[in-house]
């Protein structure tokens, strides 16, 4: 049986009321959208700093809400830009509009807060990174935990010897150490005193008046049989020199 192919074609009268309703709201909005042509949104370009853009201004730069959220998600963790040129590692921004407003960013220098200790603007002028407590931290924006950790990592140390161990702290971001070395300045040989009863293995060795057997000695007679050794003992039976008794009093606080 041949099927007639102009079947296909004949339509009721509902189906060509329909078929004549849609062709005309489709010659409708394509003559809309000729004679009023979405209006393309015009750029602003002014001077912003990246580290206190709110989310009016980036959309009047051209940036994103999700490009902002990015921007936002990135400052809550710490982050910060120091110079202009970091804007060009704004994740998810196009390489074109970076260099677009490249030449707009001006970065500012954060100022102290007032309700911040009078003394942190000159804070390691005076004290240096090995002698700071977790308070004189906080005060140039060290949050507790980390402030923690810094000098945790201190005392295992046995004193920082230059500023690059800091990032060994666990947990400190680039931009918290750029944060301190803004603030820091260190002093070589002005290490804390070790505490006497707790320094392991690697610190006792780092005093270079222990042999390693006196070493084991030291630490076993510490934590297996509870002994604690003072100054005078310590020099008596391990018959250290002058110099060598007079080095562990300046290096722990052994008493």
């Amino acid at each position: 049986m041949k099927s007639n192919w102009k079947a296909y074609f004949i339509f009721s009268e509902k189906e060509l009321k329909a078929i004549v309703v849609i062709g005309v709201c489709i010659i409708a909005s394509s003559a809309i959208a000729i004679l009023f042509p979405a209006k393309k949104q015009t750029l602003q370009l002014f001077y912003f700093d990246p580290n206190t853009l709110d989310s009016n201004a980036a959309m009047k730069l051209g940036i994103l809400p999700r490009q902002y959220s990015t921007l936002s998600r990135f400052r809550k963790k710490g982050g910060r830009f120091y110079k202009e040129d970091d804007l060009l590692k704004w994740y998810g921004v196009s390489d074109a509009m970076l260099k677009q407003l490249l030449p707009y960013v001006r970065i500012s220098t954060p100022k102290f807060r007032k309700d911040r200790p009078r003394y942190a603007r000159t804070l390691l002028s005076k004290f240096g990174i090995n002698h700071m407590d977790s308070q004189q931290l906080a005060a140039i924006g060290i949050r507790p935990y980390l402030a923690a950790r810094i000098i945790q990592y201190r005392t295992y140390l046995g004193g920082f010897e230059s500023n690059s161990q800091l990032k060994k702290v666990y947990g400190l971001t680039d931009s918290v150490y750029h944060l301190l070395l803004q603030n820091l300045h260190h002093y070589p040989g002005t290490k804390p005193k070790m505490h006497w009863q707790t320094m392991h293995y690697k610190q006792l060795a780092s005093l270079g008046i222990f042999e390693k057997r006196e070493i084991w000695e030291i630490i076993n007679r510490r934590n297996e049989q509870g002994e604690t050794l003072d100054w005078y003992n310590v020099v008596t039976q391990f018959d250290l020199s002058r110099e060598q008794a007079k080095l562990l009093k300046n290096r722990t606080d052994i008493r």
